[in-house]
């Protein structure tokens, strides 16, 4: 127990120490995450014709999560800090997405992907803004190296019960792109 407490006070100091927050303590109530820029939404339909358009292009999204950074069968990585990465549209509609999933893989060519842990992470497109189009969910391989799969953001019925379930006077700090 006293190695446990000793380890969680080392991390609150570095965190502190990286952070400048010195009131921040487990139950304070300002912990929370704050940056300097949230994300949007995007607007209902942003994803449903990349599978139209796609062609010969490769279509980019920008993936992030606190999870592993590397797995295999005999080891695995975690630098216990928030890692984007780039990984390439599949699919929109077919397969196990049928219209409320986005799949994508990002594996190859010095980019990364999802792994275990990272789920409840944005997925922000384009990839270079800060545009949420969905929110990782899962994973075909256990070893973060399969296709990856994104709850979508940009439909009607998801876009309504965020607005529903946000509290009346913080639907003002809720920006939706068109």
């Amino acid at each position: 127990m006293c190695d446990l407490r000793r380890a969680l006070q080392l991390r609150l100091r570095r965190f502190r120490r990286l952070s400048g927050h010195q009131g921040c303590r487990p139950g304070h109530p300002r912990s929370a995450i704050a940056l300097p820029e949230y994300g949007s939404l995007a607007a209902a339909g942003t994803l449903d014709g990349l599978h139209e358009k796609r062609g010969h292009n490769d279509i980019t999204f920008t993936v992030s999560g606190y999870g592993l950074s590397y797995s295999s069968p005999v080891a695995f990585e975690s630098l216990r800090s928030r890692l984007m990465a780039e990984s390439k549209l599949v699919n929109v509609k077919g397969g196990l997405n049928q219209g409320f999933n986005l799949q994508t893989n990002g594996n190859g060519g010095d980019r990364g992907g999802t792994c275990s842990g990272d789920s409840g992470g944005p997925v922000f497109y384009p990839s270079d803004t800060n545009t949420i189009v969905a929110v990782t969910s899962f994973g075909l391989n256990p070893w973060c190296r399969g296709t990856d799969f994104a709850f979508r953001t940009d439909t009607e019925a998801v876009l309504a019960w965020i607005l529903a379930t946000v509290p009346g006077s913080e639907v003002v700090d809720i920006v939706i792109v068109a």
